[in-house]
């Protein structure tokens, strides 16, 4: 069963999440919203079963500065695939390798 995003709830949601972080932009919700309605939605991904325990995943990740719109590329390319995700997370989310 897919859960749809409640664009009324998750902005607030996600701010209330990033309150104690640096500046909390629009942009960073559109892009954990588009982020979370692809791995729910689309991928229905088991790492994260509601869209609040998504929503939360993505507010540690901007909290960490990462880069959500590089990140999401890379699991839409991934094309749902449970260990490309991972391979996405290991290298463009929170605590990415520096390979630089």
């Amino acid at each position: 069963m897919h859960q749809r995003l409640q664009a009324s709830r998750l902005p607030v949601l996600l701010i209330g999440l990033l309150a104690c972080a640096e500046a909390t932009t629009d942009a960073d919700v559109a892009s954990c919203e588009r982020l979370c309605d692809h791995l729910i939605g689309e991928c229905a991904y088991d790492a994260y079963p509601t869209v609040d325990s998504c929503m939360a995943g993505c507010a540690d990740q901007v909290y960490a500065d990462v880069d959500i719109e590089v990140l999401e590329s890379c699991i839409v390319d991934s094309g749902c695939d449970t260990f490309g995700i991972v391979e996405c997370q290991n290298h463009h989310g929170a605590g990415a390798r520096d390979e630089g």
